[in-house]
């Protein structure tokens, strides 16, 4: 079964549109401290760099060309099925072109304060509001979600409720949830191969309003249940809290001011901490919701994910523990220092990739350090802290959730 959190060129299309009217409507992102009297230059270069991505995925879709994962083959389908999709696609590839030509020649001006700004932006967003408001895209939208999320929210999740009003509730937060999830995937699958800082900023605004949104949703609902059901209202509640305080975790301390900083290093490892965050409690907040209103639900039929990650992290667990082994002979005997080197770099080019981005950086700096040291005492002392950093390294990856939840028993078999 495909994944539903899997984006396809639809839902990226939505997600910079989305992207795009949260920068010109809120005119800041949320962990910025910048204010309004300013220049807007570099917002408008990044709402340009958004219209060249609208715009190719636009002529993408219109070609007919989709193979970008879950939905590929519906998409096609579906873009052939309406009659007018060529017609208001094209229209807005069109419109994107103009656009670009406009924000191009206010970017010549040395100064582009909040007016003109404003005025560029409302331009814009007026023509992307009747684009997102076209019988084509709702149809696209309402049609991706009932062929690919529905029945799989349906079948896993919702089997068991009879109330009409009471589906159609859960349904829509549940969706909610798969939007949110979806996103923060694009985002984790993008740090890793199409790394644009500033895309991300974009990003995790829209993700920010999207939390917020949701978390009201989960909110009144949990309010309402509360009276009718209580045990369903305080697991709504209980993920209602969940993820407000890990949004303010997110926004308020991890992401603050980020758009200033200035090491580059720096700011990917906190975009991909944000993201793993996020994509955590997301994860887990919807599993909650799921096993409150389905007892047997099966999180390893919806999150095809976790046996990936599994066997990812068991990997790099045993790779981390040949390197100990390789480390220790190096240690004590002063032999094997080559071997061990060569160890690092092929683990560099392997199973590190699945370590944080933080934890690459020190990889690469220890094997930097270990091959140009140039007596026995320095390279005693790297081997020794190079020691260290992997006993925590091991313990941290132990933690790993997926690791909790599975695993194998004396015939290698994997468990729950």
């Amino acid at each position: 079964m495909d994944s539903i959190f899997s984006i396809n060129h639809f839902l990226e299309l939505e997600l910079w549109i989305r992207s795009l009217h949260v920068l010109f409507r809120y005119k800041r992102l949320p962990f910025s401290r910048q204010g309004p009297q300013r220049n807007f230059k570099e917002e408008l270069q990044l709402a340009l760099e958004m219209l060249r991505c609208i715009g190719q995925l636009c002529q993408q879709m219109n070609s007919g060309r989709s193979h970008a994962g879950n939905g590929a083959l519906w998409l096609e389908e579906e873009a052939g099925r309406f009659e007018d999709g060529a017609t208001m696609l094209g229209s807005m590839a069109d419109s994107v072109k103009h656009f670009q030509s406009i924000l191009n020649g206010m970017l010549q001006q040395p100064f582009v304060d909040l007016r003109a700004f404003d005025s560029a932006g409302s331009l814009l967003l007026r023509e992307f509001e009747s684009f997102r408001n076209s019988a084509y895209f709702k149809e696209l939208n309402r049609s991706y979600f009932e062929s690919n999320v529905l029945p799989v929210i349906a079948a896993h999740v919702l089997v068991h409720i009879r109330s009409v009003a009471l589906k159609v509730e859960l349904t829509e937060i549940f969706l909610c949830f798969v939007r949110l999830i979806a996103y923060l995937r694009f985002v984790n699958c993008r740090l890793r191969n199409a790394y644009k800082p500033r895309h991300f900023f974009l990003v995790f605004t829209a993700v920010y309003f999207e939390t917020q949104v949701l978390a009201r949703r989960l909110k009144t609902f949990a309010d309402v249940m509360s009276r009718k059901e209580l045990k369903m209202g305080q697991s709504f509640r209980l993920v209602y809290a969940a993820l407000k305080m890990e949004s303010r975790r997110v926004f308020e301390r991890e992401l603050q001011s980020i758009d200033e900083a200035e090491d580059g290093e720096s700011v990917r490892v906190r975009l991909e901490d944000s993201s793993g965050l996020l994509w955590n409690c997301c994860q887990n907040c919807f599993i909650m919701l799921a096993q409150c209103v389905n007892p047997q639900f099966n999180r390893y039929e919806v999150f095809e994910n976790i046996f990936e990650r599994y066997e990812q992290s068991r990997r790099l667990l045993n790779d981390l523990k040949k390197l100990t082994s390789r480390l220790d002979e190096a240690t004590r005997h002063g032999e094997g220092y080559f071997g061990l080197l060569s160890d690092l770099q092929t683990f560099e080019q392997s199973s590190m990739d699945f370590l944080m981005y933080k934890d690459q950086l020190e990889v690469h700096g220890f094997v930097e350090q270990l091959a140009h040291s140039s007596t026995v005492e320095d390279r005693c002392g790297k081997l020794h802290r190079l020691s260290v950093y992997l006993d925590a390294l091991i313990a941290e990856v132990r933690k790993r959730s997926e690791l909790k939840t599975l695993y194998e028993d004396d015939r290698g078999v994997v468990l729950q």
